[in-house]
Protein backbone atom coordinates (compact mmCIF):
# COMPACT_ATOMS: atom_id res chain seq x y z
CA UNK A 1 0.00 0.00 0.00
CA UNK A 2 1.07 3.58 -0.69
CA UNK A 3 -0.63 6.90 0.06
CA UNK A 4 -0.52 9.62 -2.60
CA UNK A 5 -1.54 13.15 -1.69
CA UNK A 6 -2.05 15.41 -4.70
CA UNK A 7 -1.51 19.09 -3.98
CA UNK A 8 -4.03 20.88 -6.21
CA UNK A 9 -2.93 24.46 -5.57
CA UNK A 10 -3.22 24.28 -1.78
CA UNK A 11 -2.15 27.51 -0.08
CA UNK A 12 -2.06 26.30 3.55
CA UNK A 13 0.62 24.46 5.54
CA UNK A 14 -0.41 20.99 4.36
CA UNK A 15 3.13 19.98 3.37
CA UNK A 16 4.57 20.88 6.77
CA UNK A 17 1.82 18.98 8.59
CA UNK A 18 2.34 15.92 6.38
CA UNK A 19 6.13 16.00 6.74
CA UNK A 20 5.92 16.26 10.54
CA UNK A 21 3.79 13.14 10.92
CA UNK A 22 5.13 9.62 11.36
CA UNK A 23 3.37 7.48 8.72
CA UNK A 24 3.02 3.71 8.86
CA UNK A 25 2.86 3.46 5.07
CA UNK A 26 4.84 5.19 2.30
CA UNK A 27 3.43 8.69 1.68
CA UNK A 28 4.24 10.94 -1.27
CA UNK A 29 3.07 14.47 -2.02
CA UNK A 30 2.69 15.37 -5.67
CA UNK A 31 2.38 18.98 -6.82
CA UNK A 32 -0.06 19.04 -9.70
CA UNK A 33 0.61 21.73 -12.33
CA UNK A 34 -2.63 22.82 -13.99
CA UNK A 35 -2.65 22.93 -17.80
CA UNK A 36 -5.38 24.86 -19.61
CA UNK A 37 -4.49 23.11 -22.89
CA UNK A 38 -5.82 19.75 -21.66
CA UNK A 39 -9.39 21.03 -21.50
CA UNK A 40 -9.99 19.38 -18.11
CA UNK A 41 -10.99 20.79 -14.74
CA UNK A 42 -8.35 21.18 -12.05
CA UNK A 43 -9.94 18.32 -10.07
CA UNK A 44 -9.79 15.99 -13.07
CA UNK A 45 -6.13 16.80 -13.65
CA UNK A 46 -5.29 16.27 -9.99
CA UNK A 47 -6.94 12.84 -9.95
CA UNK A 48 -5.35 11.86 -13.25
CA UNK A 49 -1.94 12.94 -11.93
CA UNK A 50 -2.28 10.76 -8.82
CA UNK A 51 -3.54 7.73 -10.76
CA UNK A 52 -0.69 7.88 -13.28
CA UNK A 53 1.92 8.26 -10.52
CA UNK A 54 0.58 5.27 -8.58
CA UNK A 55 2.78 2.20 -8.23
CA UNK A 56 0.00 -0.38 -7.84
CA UNK A 57 -2.99 -1.64 -9.79
CA UNK A 58 -5.84 -0.67 -7.48
CA UNK A 59 -6.51 2.99 -6.75
CA UNK A 60 -8.74 4.04 -3.85
CA UNK A 61 -9.95 7.62 -4.21
CA UNK A 62 -11.02 9.92 -1.41
CA UNK A 63 -10.90 13.61 -0.43
CA UNK A 64 -8.81 15.50 2.09
CA UNK A 65 -11.76 16.21 4.41
CA UNK A 66 -12.96 12.61 4.78
CA UNK A 67 -13.20 10.38 7.85
CA UNK A 68 -12.86 6.74 6.78
CA UNK A 69 -14.14 3.74 8.71
CA UNK A 70 -11.65 0.90 9.41
CA UNK A 71 -13.45 -1.41 6.96
CA UNK A 72 -13.52 1.21 4.15
CA UNK A 73 -10.70 -0.14 2.01
CA UNK A 74 -11.52 -3.81 2.59
CA UNK A 75 -15.18 -3.34 1.56
CA UNK A 76 -14.05 -1.90 -1.77
CA UNK A 77 -11.18 -4.34 -2.38
CA UNK A 78 -13.49 -7.32 -1.92
CA UNK A 79 -15.33 -6.19 -5.06
CA UNK A 80 -12.04 -5.82 -6.93
CA UNK A 81 -11.07 -9.37 -5.99
CA UNK A 82 -14.47 -10.50 -7.30
CA UNK A 83 -13.69 -9.03 -10.73
CA UNK A 84 -14.93 -5.43 -10.59
CA UNK A 85 -13.11 -2.69 -12.51
CA UNK A 86 -14.72 0.07 -10.43
CA UNK A 87 -16.53 -0.03 -7.11
CA UNK A 88 -18.03 2.78 -5.05
CA UNK A 89 -19.07 2.95 -1.42
CA UNK A 90 -21.60 4.68 0.80
CA UNK A 91 -20.78 8.15 2.15
CA UNK A 92 -22.75 9.96 4.86
CA UNK A 93 -22.62 13.38 6.49
CA UNK A 94 -21.42 14.17 9.99
CA UNK A 95 -24.08 16.62 11.16
CA UNK A 96 -23.05 18.98 13.96
CA UNK A 97 -25.80 19.76 16.51
CA UNK A 98 -25.31 23.51 16.00
CA UNK A 99 -26.51 23.29 12.40
CA UNK A 100 -28.97 20.53 12.99
CA UNK A 101 -31.89 21.44 10.69
CA UNK A 102 -29.81 22.53 7.70
CA UNK A 103 -27.36 19.70 8.23
CA UNK A 104 -30.16 17.16 8.64
CA UNK A 105 -31.72 18.22 5.32
CA UNK A 106 -28.38 17.77 3.54
CA UNK A 107 -27.82 14.43 5.25
CA UNK A 108 -31.26 13.09 4.32
CA UNK A 109 -30.85 14.29 0.75
CA UNK A 110 -27.43 12.66 0.38
CA UNK A 111 -28.84 9.41 1.73
CA UNK A 112 -31.59 9.54 -0.88
CA UNK A 113 -29.01 10.11 -3.61
CA UNK A 114 -27.02 7.07 -2.48
CA UNK A 115 -30.22 5.03 -2.32
CA UNK A 116 -30.91 5.85 -5.97
CA UNK A 117 -27.26 5.27 -6.92
CA UNK A 118 -27.36 1.83 -5.27
CA UNK A 119 -30.64 0.90 -6.98
CA UNK A 120 -29.29 1.98 -10.38
CA UNK A 121 -26.11 -0.02 -9.84
CA UNK A 122 -28.00 -3.17 -8.89
CA UNK A 123 -30.06 -2.74 -12.07
CA UNK A 124 -26.92 -2.36 -14.17
CA UNK A 125 -27.67 1.28 -15.03
CA UNK A 126 -25.12 4.08 -15.05
CA UNK A 127 -26.35 6.29 -12.23
CA UNK A 128 -24.05 8.24 -9.99
CA UNK A 129 -21.50 7.89 -7.21
CA UNK A 130 -19.07 10.00 -5.19
CA UNK A 131 -15.38 10.19 -5.91
CA UNK A 132 -14.61 10.47 -2.19
CA UNK A 133 -15.46 6.77 -1.80
CA UNK A 134 -14.33 4.90 -4.90
CA UNK A 135 -11.93 2.18 -6.05
CA UNK A 136 -10.84 1.62 -9.63
CA UNK A 137 -8.43 -0.43 -11.69
CA UNK A 138 -5.50 1.66 -12.90
CA UNK A 139 -5.21 -0.54 -15.98
CA UNK A 140 -8.89 -0.11 -16.86
CA UNK A 141 -8.65 3.65 -16.31
CA UNK A 142 -5.63 4.04 -18.62
CA UNK A 143 -7.02 1.72 -21.32
CA UNK A 144 -10.31 3.66 -21.34
CA UNK A 145 -8.42 6.90 -21.95
CA UNK A 146 -9.13 8.31 -18.49
CA UNK A 147 -10.39 11.85 -18.05
CA UNK A 148 -8.80 12.99 -21.32
CA UNK A 149 -11.26 10.74 -23.18
CA UNK A 150 -14.16 12.08 -21.10
CA UNK A 151 -13.37 15.76 -21.53
CA UNK A 152 -14.19 18.66 -19.22
CA UNK A 153 -16.54 17.72 -16.39
CA UNK A 154 -17.69 19.39 -13.19
CA UNK A 155 -19.00 16.02 -11.94
CA UNK A 156 -15.92 14.00 -12.76
CA UNK A 157 -16.89 11.03 -10.56
CA UNK A 158 -20.26 10.48 -12.26
CA UNK A 159 -18.77 10.89 -15.74
CA UNK A 160 -15.97 8.46 -14.94
CA UNK A 161 -18.57 5.94 -13.78
CA UNK A 162 -20.55 6.44 -17.00
CA UNK A 163 -17.38 6.02 -19.08
CA UNK A 164 -16.66 2.66 -17.44
CA UNK A 165 -20.22 1.56 -18.26
CA UNK A 166 -19.83 2.63 -21.89
CA UNK A 167 -16.60 0.59 -22.13
CA UNK A 168 -18.56 -2.39 -20.74
CA UNK A 169 -16.27 -2.60 -17.74
CA UNK A 170 -17.62 -4.15 -14.56
CA UNK A 171 -19.00 -1.55 -12.15
CA UNK A 172 -20.46 -2.41 -8.76
CA UNK A 173 -20.98 -1.21 -5.20
CA UNK A 174 -19.36 -2.17 -1.92
CA UNK A 175 -21.32 -4.94 -0.22
CA UNK A 176 -22.90 -4.60 2.23
CA UNK A 177 -23.60 -1.02 1.19
CA UNK A 178 -23.21 0.30 4.72
CA UNK A 179 -21.70 3.75 5.38
CA UNK A 180 -17.90 3.58 5.30
CA UNK A 181 -16.93 7.23 4.74
CA UNK A 182 -18.00 10.41 6.50
CA UNK A 183 -17.79 14.00 5.32
CA UNK A 184 -19.08 17.35 6.55
CA UNK A 185 -22.18 19.15 5.23
CA UNK A 186 -21.87 22.46 3.42
CA UNK A 187 -21.36 25.15 6.10
CA UNK A 188 -23.78 27.67 4.59
CA UNK A 189 -26.49 28.22 2.01
CA UNK A 190 -24.08 29.75 -0.51
CA UNK A 191 -21.74 26.76 -0.49
CA UNK A 192 -24.68 24.36 -0.52
CA UNK A 193 -26.38 26.06 -3.48
CA UNK A 194 -23.18 25.91 -5.52
CA UNK A 195 -22.73 22.25 -4.65
CA UNK A 196 -26.30 21.45 -5.67
CA UNK A 197 -26.01 23.40 -8.92
CA UNK A 198 -22.78 21.57 -9.72
CA UNK A 199 -24.54 18.24 -9.27
CA UNK A 200 -27.47 19.35 -11.42
CA UNK A 201 -25.45 20.97 -14.21
CA UNK A 202 -23.11 18.00 -14.41
CA UNK A 203 -25.45 15.12 -13.66
CA UNK A 204 -28.44 16.22 -15.74
CA UNK A 205 -26.36 16.96 -18.81
CA UNK A 206 -27.23 15.35 -22.13
CA UNK A 207 -29.10 12.06 -22.28
CA UNK A 208 -27.87 10.56 -19.04
CA UNK A 209 -30.09 8.26 -17.03
CA UNK A 210 -30.04 10.85 -14.25
CA UNK A 211 -31.66 13.34 -16.64
CA UNK A 212 -34.52 10.93 -17.24
CA UNK A 213 -34.85 10.18 -13.53
CA UNK A 214 -34.77 13.89 -12.67
CA UNK A 215 -37.45 14.62 -15.27
CA UNK A 216 -39.72 11.94 -13.75
CA UNK A 217 -39.22 13.35 -10.25
CA UNK A 218 -39.95 16.83 -11.61
CA UNK A 219 -43.21 15.65 -13.18
CA UNK A 220 -44.16 13.95 -9.92
CA UNK A 221 -43.53 17.16 -8.00
CA UNK A 222 -45.59 19.25 -10.42
CA UNK A 223 -48.56 16.88 -10.19
CA UNK A 224 -48.25 16.77 -6.41
CA UNK A 225 -48.27 20.56 -6.07
CA UNK A 226 -51.25 20.84 -8.42
CA UNK A 227 -53.05 18.11 -6.47
CA UNK A 228 -52.52 19.95 -3.19
CA UNK A 229 -53.90 23.16 -4.70
CA UNK A 230 -57.03 21.35 -5.87
CA UNK A 231 -56.57 22.17 -9.56
CA UNK A 232 -56.51 18.55 -10.76
CA UNK A 233 -59.36 16.06 -11.14
CA UNK A 234 -59.90 13.88 -8.08
CA UNK A 235 -58.61 10.72 -9.78
CA UNK A 236 -55.36 12.38 -10.89
CA UNK A 237 -54.88 13.93 -7.43
CA UNK A 238 -55.28 10.53 -5.79
CA UNK A 239 -52.73 9.09 -8.22
CA UNK A 240 -50.24 11.84 -7.40
CA UNK A 241 -50.63 11.37 -3.64
CA UNK A 242 -50.48 7.59 -4.01
CA UNK A 243 -47.26 7.91 -5.98
CA UNK A 244 -45.75 9.94 -3.13
CA UNK A 245 -46.70 7.22 -0.65
CA UNK A 246 -45.11 4.58 -2.88
CA UNK A 247 -41.94 6.69 -3.00
CA UNK A 248 -42.00 6.85 0.79
CA UNK A 249 -42.36 3.05 0.95
CA UNK A 250 -39.44 2.56 -1.45
CA UNK A 251 -37.25 4.90 0.61
CA UNK A 252 -38.20 3.11 3.85
CA UNK A 253 -37.26 -0.30 2.45
CA UNK A 254 -34.05 0.99 0.86
CA UNK A 255 -32.89 2.83 3.98
CA UNK A 256 -33.31 -0.34 6.00
CA UNK A 257 -31.34 -2.37 3.46
CA UNK A 258 -28.56 0.22 3.37
CA UNK A 259 -28.30 0.32 7.18
CA UNK A 260 -29.13 4.01 7.06
CA UNK A 261 -29.07 6.10 10.23
CA UNK A 262 -31.78 8.39 8.86
CA UNK A 263 -35.37 7.95 10.00
CA UNK A 264 -37.94 7.78 7.19
CA UNK A 265 -40.55 9.15 9.61
CA UNK A 266 -39.22 12.56 8.50
CA UNK A 267 -39.69 11.85 4.80
CA UNK A 268 -42.78 14.05 4.37
CA UNK A 269 -41.31 17.21 5.98
CA UNK A 270 -38.14 16.60 3.97
CA UNK A 271 -40.19 16.35 0.78
CA UNK A 272 -41.96 19.63 1.58
CA UNK A 273 -38.58 21.37 1.92
CA UNK A 274 -37.42 19.62 -1.26
CA UNK A 275 -40.28 21.19 -3.22
CA UNK A 276 -39.17 24.64 -2.06
CA UNK A 277 -35.57 23.83 -2.98
CA UNK A 278 -36.68 22.69 -6.43
CA UNK A 279 -38.32 26.06 -7.12
CA UNK A 280 -35.15 27.90 -6.06
CA UNK A 281 -33.08 25.57 -8.21
CA UNK A 282 -35.24 26.19 -11.28
CA UNK A 283 -34.90 29.95 -10.76
CA UNK A 284 -31.10 29.63 -10.50
CA UNK A 285 -30.96 27.70 -13.76
CA UNK A 286 -33.27 30.11 -15.61
CA UNK A 287 -31.19 33.12 -14.55
CA UNK A 288 -27.93 31.19 -15.15
CA UNK A 289 -26.42 31.72 -11.73
CA UNK A 290 -22.59 31.67 -11.95
CA UNK A 291 -21.12 28.49 -10.58
CA UNK A 292 -18.11 28.27 -8.28
CA UNK A 293 -16.71 25.48 -6.13
CA UNK A 294 -14.05 25.82 -3.45
CA UNK A 295 -13.07 29.26 -4.66
CA UNK A 296 -12.90 28.38 -8.36
CA UNK A 297 -15.23 29.42 -11.15
CA UNK A 298 -16.60 26.45 -13.08
CA UNK A 299 -17.85 26.29 -16.62
CA UNK A 300 -21.11 24.39 -17.03
CA UNK A 301 -21.76 25.26 -20.69
CA UNK A 302 -18.90 23.10 -22.02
Amino acid sequence: MEIILVNDGSADNSKEVIAARAWKKPVSVIDMVFSENRGLSSKQQALDCGIRKASYEWIALTDADMILEPQWLRSLMEQALAGADLAFGHTILNVHPAGRLFGWFQSFQLELLFTVAYAFSRAGIAGSCMGNNMLLSRKAYLESGGFDAIGYSITEDRDLLAAFYRKRLKVTTAEPFSPTAITAPAPGFREYSHQLLRWVYGGFRGRSTITVFGALIGIQNIFLVLALTGTLPCTVSLFACGNLLLTWLFVSIAFRKLNSKESTLFFLPFYALLLIESLALIASIIFKKPLAWKGRRLSWTV
